[in-house]
């Protein structure tokens, strides 16, 4: 099954967000480079992928908050 296209206006704004998150969580905590994101584009189901813009890893109750 073929999920949907991603919001091109989404896409544009990648750095945008990116650095917006940097501003929350630690640097590290925020992942961005494809070889690392493909660990995150499926759950259980496989066969739903979709590699995601981001993956934003926060650590207390206000950083998850401001995501």
């Amino acid at each position: 099954m073929k999920m949907p296209d991603p919001d091109k206006t989404i896409l544009a704004k990648r750095n945008e967000i990116i650095g917006a998150m940097n501003k929350i969580v630690k640097k590290d905590n925020v992942i961005v480079e494809k070889k690392k994101l493909a660990v995150y584009e499926s759950d259980g189901l496989t066969a739903y992928k979709q590699l995601p813009l981001i993956v934003v890893l926060p650590e207390t109750v206000e950083q998850i908050s401001s995501v």
